[in-house]
């Protein structure tokens, strides 16, 4: 029988993930980040479930042959998982495995729905392939570091509630954003116009989320307020990890110019429930 653990148990699942596997997964098993997990067993778990907080996903754990839970899976996903998504009007059932085993596994487990792949990459930025560029913007535009300090001087930003949202999506408060994570965003004429933040931590690697303002977009800013949130990193000790779409080349555009190098690639399956 498949069971949801509290987020006080999330750690009986740490035998379950696969080493210098993604970051995103472990940050939730770890309690870093918001998120749930569904396991076979709420004591001694074998494979489960993560769920992760900002909703890009579900991550398979643990044992791929766990009969179990890959009997009951599948009617948990269609009676309990998919009217809270259907609720949140989230209509696309994406998941991942944490390992390789699970590939054949997902796709076995829901070979009934007409599934969709694609493949994610994923890369690492080490200190000794960094190379420091010129950060300067032109005006308008100012760069500031997200932190408690921001939230009480910069009272003029008149979508506050954007950046509050975005922390939001991965993180159980801004205190734990602020002492875990870090970021910043691009401000023009008192308005938020592009983040780069932390949306996922362990390991001492920073999973990296950016996003420009679509009338802000071709002018650099990516890559720009990419270089202030590298440095940070690795001022605090921390390893810049990046995961994109491979169709999103104009992600990985930035994370080449940054010189990220590519650690492993991994495919995603999703179906719709549309047609559920």
């Amino acid at each position: 029988m498949i069971c949801e653990l509290e987020p006080d148990a999330f750690d009986r699942c740490i035998p379950l993930l696969e080493p210098d596997s993604h970051v995103e997964a472990k940050a939730v098993v770890e309690g870093v980040n918001s998120g749930r997990i569904f396991v076979n067993n709420s004591l001694s778990p074998e494979a489960g479930m993560v769920w992760l907080g900002n909703n890009d996903g579900f991550f398979f754990i643990g044992n791929e042959g766990q009969a179990d839970f890959n009997n009951e899976i599948v009617k948990y996903v269609e009676e309990v998982i998919k009217p809270e998504m259907v609720e949140k009007e989230l209509f696309y059932f994406e998941m991942m495995g944490n390992h390789s085993g699970w590939h054949s596994t997902v796709q076995k487990l829901f070979i009934h729905r007409s599934l969709t792949s694609c493949t994610q990459h994923v890369f690492i930025l080490k200190p000794n392939d960094y190379v420091p560029k010129n950060t300067a913007v032109r005006p308008p535009y100012k760069i500031k570091k997200i932190t408690k300090a921001f939230y009480e001087e910069e009272r003029n930003i008149i979508n506050i509630s954007y950046l509050d949202r975005k922390i939001q999506e991965s993180w159980s408060s801004k205190e734990d954003f602020f002492k875990k994570g870090l970021g910043y965003c691009i401000v023009c004429e008192d308005e938020i116009v592009g983040i780069c933040h932390t949306n996922f931590a362990a390991d001492k690697r920073q999973c990296i989320a950016i996003e420009i303002s679509e009338a802000h977009q071709n002018q650099g800013l990516a890559k720009t307020i990419g270089h202030y949130y590298v440095k940070d990193c690795f001022r605090q000790g921390f390893l810049p990890y990046w995961d994109c779409m491979d169709s999103n080349k104009s992600s990985q555009a930035v994370a080449d110019h940054l010189g990220f190098t590519h650690q492993f690639s991994y495919p995603s399956y999703a179906f719709s429930f549309i047609n559920f």
